[in-house]
C-alpha cells in the first residue's frame, strides 16, 4: 500500500553535526510571556490566554523584566565574544552550517530521480593493472603490503609494449569520462547547484546579532488571541486533535513573542538567511 511505497523512498542524508556550545557561553533570556508563565507556574498553553488578558499595561512588568535580562545577556555576550573559545566555536559552527547548506543544495539539484549523475573518474593504467593482479596475489595468501610491493615490481619490469595495453585502456576511458563530465556540467541541475555553491561561499561570516527588546509584546498578544480563539474550532476534532492544536498554537505564541529577534548565537539551521563562508 501507500505506507509500503513511502518506506521505499530515498533515505535522507545525515545532517552535518554542529559543534557543542561552550559551557560558559551566555544563554539567551526567555521571552516576556515565557517569564510570565514561569513565575505564574503555568504551562505556555494555559499562559497564552492569561497573557492576552493582561493587555499592554499588564504585560509591561514582564517586558521590563525581559529587557533587563537582555541587557545583562548582551553585556555578558560581548565579553564572551572576546575569548578565543567563542571565536573558535562560532568559526566551527559557521563551517558546519556552510557544509550543511552545500549538502542540501547538492541533494536538491543533483539528488533527485532523473538528475544528471557525476561520472566516475577512470583508474590510471597502473591501478587498472593492480586491480587485475590483486585477486590472484591475495588468493595466494599475500598480505596488503606484500601485494603492493609485488605489483609495483611487476609493473616496473613490464615492457613499454605490455604497459601500453593498460595505458590505451586508460586513455579510452578518460576520453569517455571527459565527454560524460562535459554533459554533466552542462545539465540544468548542475548549473543550479553551481549557482547555489557560489552564493553560499561568497558571503563572509556574519557577526552574531544581539537579542531584541520586548517592544510591547504585540506579536505575542496576536498569537495568544489566535490560540484562545482557535480552541473552539478545533474542539470538534476529538480530544487528541484538540490537544495537539492547543499545544502547537501555544508553542507558536511563545515563539512569536517579544524576543523574536535573531538569536545572538546565530541560527543552527541551514536557511539562506545565515548563509556565508569562512573567511579563515
Amino acid at each position: 500500500g501507500k505506507a509500503k511505497a513511502k518506506g521505499k523512498g530515498k533515505a535522507k542524508t545525515k545532517s552535518v553535526p554542529m559543534p557543542e556550545p561552550p559551557a560558559d557561553m551566555p544563554k539567551k533570556p526567555a521571552s516576556s510571556m515565557t517569564l510570565y508563565a514561569s513565575e505564574q507556574g503555568l504551562q505556555l498553553a494555559k499562559a497564552a490566554k492569561g497573557w492576552m488578558d493582561l493587555g499592554a499595561e499588564g504585560q509591561k512588568e514582564w517586558n521590563e523584566k525581559y529587557n533587563q535580562k537582555v541587557k545583562e545577556f548582551d553585556a555578558a555576550m560581548k565579553d564572551f565574544m572576546k575569548t578565543a573559545e567563542a571565536k573558535k566555536y562560532f568559526r566551527l559552527k559557521h563551517q558546519a552550517e556552510k557544509r550543511g547548506r552545500l549538502q542540501k543544495a547538492k541533494e536538491k539539484f543533483l539528488g533527485s530521480k532523473g538528475a544528471a549523475q557525476e561520472p566516475k573518474r577512470p583508474q590510471s593504467a597502473y591501478f587498472s593493472f593492480l586491480g587485475e593482479k590483486r585477486a590472484e596475489l591475495v588468493a595466494a595468501g599475500k598480505g596488503v603490503g606484500e601485494v603492493a610491493k609485488e605489483v609495483s615490481q611487476m609493473w616496473g619490469a613490464m615492457t613499454p609494449e605490455a604497459k601500453k595495453v593498460y595505458e590505451d585502456r586508460y586513455e579510452e576511458a578518460k576520453q569517455k569520462y571527459e565527454e560524460e563530465l562535459k554533459a554533466y556540467k552542462s545539465s540544468d541541475g548542475f548549473k543550479l547547484y553551481e549557482r547555489a555553491v557560489r552564493s553560499i561561499t561568497a558571503t563572509k561570516r556574519p557577526a552574531p546579532k544581539p537579542a531584541g527588546k520586548a517592544g510591547g509584546g504585540k506579536k505575542a498578544e496576536k498569537a495568544a488571541k489566535k490560540t484562545a480563539g482557535g480552541r473552539g474550532k478545533k474542539a470538534g476534532r476529538g480530544r487528541g486533535g484538540a490537544g495537539r492544536g492547543r499545544g502547537a498554537a501555544a508553542a507558536k505564541a511563545g515563539g512569536a513573542s517579544s524576543d523574536s529577534a535573531s538569536d545572538m548565537m546565530g541560527s543552527d539551521s541551514d536557511s539562506s538567511s545565515s548563509s556565508g563562508s569562512d573567511s579563515d
